[in-house]
């Protein structure tokens, strides 16, 4: 889902520019890790309900593996960003957020490459 990867990246920009905007951040970031764990699902049953895995092209593998680790690392970032939201800032904790937050960014832009791989994979096989 593209709009994942643009919550990301924006809430990224939202708190790495000249004027951080907290709040605006927070509601990025919660977004995205909504749209996030719906996503799964309605991809799942998408490639469940088209036949399986031989109908899609073969990016789409690595496009699930990377899922993973795209998962992985938004939910170590959403749990450090609510903990810190919900008991203090420590510094640590913020710098372990902070310097999480350009894997997670890198990770989720390499999810949309491959994204992209396969909608024109799909579109090659039916066009």
């Amino acid at each position: 889902m593209a709009s994942v990867v643009l919550l990301v990246v924006a809430s990224y920009l939202l708190k790495t520019g000249k004027r951080h905007r907290f709040k605006a951040h927070y509601a990025a970031g919660i977004s995205a890790f909504s749209l996030f764990l719906i996503g799964f699902p309605i991809g799942l049953y998408e490639v469940a309900s088209s036949g399986g895995l031989e109908y899609f092209p073969a990016v789409l593998v690595f496009h699930f593996a990377n899922f993973f680790v795209a998962a992985t690392l938004l939910i170590i970032q959403a749990s450090l960003g609510m903990s810190m939201l919900l008991f203090g800032r420590r510094r640590r904790l913020y710098a372990f957020h902070k310097r999480l937050s350009k894997y997670v960014l890198v990770v989720f832009l390499v999810q949309a490459i491959l994204g992209l791989a396969v909608v024109i994979g799909i579109w090659s096989t039916v066009l």
